[in-house]
């Protein structure tokens, strides 16, 4: 079985690959692998700063990178990755 996905697609392909077995080929377009480093990033269209998006929109976090900073990393990295 395949999976793919773009954006926050790619962001869920890259989990589940590596949280299960189930898929032989895989593909993820512009996923976030790395929340700490895309926190300050700039949003193309809108000009606003990912910050918002991060702590209560699409990955709704509930905190600061800053106050939380645990909780960004955690969800930068694969379930199966060694800590």
């Amino acid at each position: 079985m395949a999976i793919q996905g773009q954006s926050w697609g790619g962001y869920q392909v890259c989990h589940l690959v590596t949280a299960t077995p189930l898929f032989k080929a895989a593909w993820a377009g512009a996923p976030v692998a790395n929340m700490t480093s895309a926190y300050g990033g700039i949003r193309w269209e809108s000009g606003m700063n990912r910050q918002f998006q991060y702590e209560h929109t699409q990955s709704r976090i509930g905190a600061t990178l800053w106050d939380k900073p645990e909780l960004y990393i955690e969800n930068s990295r694969c379930s199966t990755c060694p800590r």
